[in-house]
């Protein structure tokens, strides 16, 4: 035999048998089955009959890729569950659940107080307070908590003696020897023994560290009471994916994701979830996501809320992180800011997301260059700007193409370019806001570094646009494009959406944003419509589309006959 048939062998053997593993790897994968009710952790875990009973048994496994582990839905685990192996590309290992019902397993860093050994007894101090103490008397040996949830609902902190109804506190105003909890219910002590009172327990409800290829899908994980850290807490970790899950109710954050060594996590994804707050801290460092130093991350088909007045948080905090996209989301507040891009985040797109109710829309900051934000609808703005650029350190690079900016109110402000930005564009926005509101602000220092044309930019009154220091109001809009060389196709004229009033920013036929703005390469608009429906591209979020194809023609004239 020579040797190119001994090679070619020997590389068909090879072949074949690397086959054969990944056949055999299939074949070999296992799922596993966790039942809080009638699991017992003894038996296997293989089948429905042989289930494990707690996650201390899966956080004690080792499982292989392409394992399943199922939570049985319906059932509630108070513990913490921390991913003890690793899966494989195309094999990885999945956390879902399993049942016939809808409801999601719940995995909750919060303790029951209203099981049977515990009972609520009157204050002496407090009209309605109640304090926990054990069902046979004395301390029931609760740690303290950060939050406490009546029904899920997240409870305002108060002062024992003074609470409000439907708060909560702790310590020993009445003298008992120790700390525990006390509520206020007005309805009385019945209705607080016939409620689920819950007190956090646990910083972390999922754990995932130097991890690879997970899936976590049609899971509720909640309730973490982490003076730092979140519901979920991911470090090191890389292709770990998220979907269809209910993730809420953290004290610092819900979702974080850190880098904390040389490899910073890579390859997240959250799908189709539904990710919110209940924060009860104003720390300006919190956040519902936080993502540290993690790149190529996506985050899209969600919503991610915040339902507490955590004013000086933000929704979603992205620092020091590269090439991350979050796309057709659902973001709202209150918080600080919906979107806060930070400190050297580099090539992170921002597209067709809805954006309302925050202080401040979408921010980009500190040195954080190459950044995409387009065809975004953000509205109800009740700080501003909607989209700033804030080059306290310099920033190269921003483009802000085709988004739709409408809030009203007082000084609730459109597009800031602030400090020093270079190579920025601003085209195709549509701005309209309120009283002495500008849509439009660029610094002196960035004169030189910005483009901003082919935008529809209106107010109601005030100052429409400042260029270096200098307003404009918009009867000034020609001076301002005769002294700065900006917006020379840019108007500012009624947009004409269809029903702003309701948030329905598309454009009526009569709108001057059809036909009016310029291509920037971007091929479809907030709702998939191909771009462009007509000759050119149009201003805003949404590409007016045409009654069965048909484009009206330009320059039509009637001319009526003498005769």
């Amino acid at each position: 035999m020579n040797f190119t048939k001994f090679m070619y062998r020997t590389q068909v053997l090879i072949l074949a048998t690397l086959a054969i593993f990944v056949m055999a790897s299939a074949t070999w994968a296992k799922t596993y089955y966790v039942d809080a009710t009638r699991g017992n952790d003894k038996k296997s875990g293989q089948s429905l009959s042989a289930a494990w009973k707690t996650i201390a048994k899966v956080n004690a496994s080792s499982f292989n890729p392409g394992d399943q582990i199922l939570f049985k839905r319906g059932e509630i685990w108070r513990e913490t569950l921390i991913a003890p192996s690793c899966g494989s590309s195309g094999n990885p290992i999945t956390f879902g659940a399993y049942g016939s019902n809808n409801n999601k397993p719940i995995i909750s860093g919060a303790d029951d107080l209203t099981i049977s050994s515990y009972k609520w007894a009157p204050s002496i101090k407090g009209t309605n307070e109640y304090y926990l103490k054990k069902s046979s008397g004395g301390n029931p040996g609760i740690i303290k908590p950060l939050l406490v949830w009546m029904d899920q609902d997240c409870l305002t902190k108060g002062k024992v003696g003074s609470l409000s109804d439907h708060q909560w506190a702790w310590g020993d105003i009445d003298r008992l020897g120790y700390n525990t909890v006390y509520i206020r219910d007005d309805s009385g002590n019945p209705d607080i023994s016939g409620v689920l009172i819950e007190a956090g327990n646990r910083d972390t409800i999922l754990e995932i560290g130097d991890r690879s290829y997970l899936n976590f899908t049609d899971l509720e994980l909640r309730q973490s009471d982490a003076m730092w850290g979140g519901v979920i807490h991911i470090y090191d970790s890389y292709n770990i994916s998220f979907e269809n899950c209910i993730i809420h109710d953290g004290h610092y954050a819900v979702f974080y994701a850190y880098h904390s060594d040389a490899d910073p996590p890579s390859g997240i994804t959250i799908d189709s979830s539904i990710i919110y707050g209940c924060r009860r801290t104003d720390s300006p460092y919190g956040a519902i996501i936080k993502l540290d130093g993690c790149n190529n991350t996506i985050i899209k088909n969600s919503k991610i809320y915040e339902s507490n007045d955590a004013t000086l948080a933000d929704a979603i905090f992205i620092y020091n992180s590269d090439n991350n996209i979050i796309e057709h989301n659902h973001i709202y507040g209150p918080a600080g800011n919906l979107l806060y891009i930070k400190e050297n985040s580099d090539f992170n797109i921002v597209r067709y997301n809805k954006f309302h109710d925050g202080y401040m829309g979408i921010q980009i900051r500190v040195g954080s260059n190459d950044n995409k934000v387009f065809y975004n609808v953000i509205y109800n703005m009740y700080g501003g700007p909607a989209i700033q650029s804030d080059g306290d350190v310099p920033i190269h690079g921003t483009k802000i193409y085709n988004n739709i900016i409408y809030t009203t109110g007082n000084n609730h402000n459109g597009i800031s370019i602030h400090n020093t930005n270079t190579n920025c564009e601003v085209k195709n926005n549509l701005v309209y806001v309120g009283e002495y509101s500008f849509a439009l602000h660029i610094h002196k220092n960035s004169r030189n570094g910005v483009i901003s044309d082919y935008n529809l930019l209106r107010n109601v009154s005030g100052a429409l646009i400042t260029w270096a220091g200098t307003p404009y109001t918009m009867s000034q809009f020609s001076d301002y494009q005769n002294t700065a060389g900006q917006d020379s196709h840019s108007k500012t004229d009624d947009p004409k959406f269809v029903n702003s009033e309701n948030h329905d920013f598309k454009l009526r036929s009569t709108s001057p944003c059809i036909n009016t703005g310029t291509y920037i390469d971007l091929s479809e608009d907030f709702e998939g419509t191909s771009v462009p429906q007509g000759g050119k591209v149009d201003m805003g979020s949404f590409e007016f589309k045409y009654v069965e194809g048909i484009i009206p023609p330009k320059n039509l004239r009637i001319i009526m006959s003498s005769s």
